[in-house]
């Protein structure tokens, strides 16, 4: 991934990597929101590539720390949000960024991604701040940075809510979708023109 704005430093405990990355995911969300043509159709590629890698990062890093120290409930309803976004993430992908049917269709995929964020923030962040010391917390982030860098850059609900299979999946999918943007990019009408 090259925008490396959401990444924190080297000794940044998890929650400072995560609140840095959802502060992008937001800044992203509002640049879709508040441009029209190319631009939005540019921040949507950013938002949707951010997306795509932090949500595998999480489910490979993240929730199998908070599985052990949070209750069944709150990661089931964090995974069952993630299910969602990716969902209406992927749904978003079939449409182009500057017409008014992707506006619409991109209101309540904003809305639960704000939601999620912020269910995150406030129900997940603290608990795991409070129950792993702070070396296992920056070795986490540094995980988390890594995940979302080599992360997939588009979704892949099929692997949603399965640590399991988003370790096993995503190194592939993420070298496909790699590819894939790299020939999208260099065709014809192509972004790389």
């Amino acid at each position: 991934m090259s925008d490396s704005r959401f990444l924190a430093s080297a000794e940044s405990s998890v929650v400072t990597v995560l609140h840095a990355q959802h502060d992008r995911v937001r800044e992203l969300l509002a640049e879709v929101r508040g441009t029209e043509g190319e631009p939005r159709r540019q921040a949507f590629e950013a938002l949707r590539e951010l997306l795509a890698a932090h949500e595998t990062a999480e489910e490979i890093v993240l929730r199998p720390v908070s599985v052990q120290v949070m209750s069944r409930e709150v990661t089931v309803a964090r995974n069952r949000e993630e299910r969602e976004i990716v969902r209406l993430l992927a749904d978003l992908e079939g449409f182009d960024a500057a017409d008014a049917e992707f506006a619409e269709r991109f209101v309540p995929f904003e809305r639960a991604v704000v939601e999620h964020l912020s269910l995150e923030e406030t129900e997940e962040f603290p608990v795991i701040e409070a129950q792993i010391d702070l070396h296992e917390s920056g070795v986490m982030g540094r995980w988390i940075e890594r995940a979302t860098a080599l992360g997939p850059s588009h979704p892949h609900p099929a692997t949603v809510g399965s640590p399991f299979a988003q370790r096993v999946v995503a190194p592939f999918a993420a070298l496909l979708d790699h590819a894939r943007d790299l020939f999208d990019g260099s065709r014809p009408g192509g972004t790389g023109d």
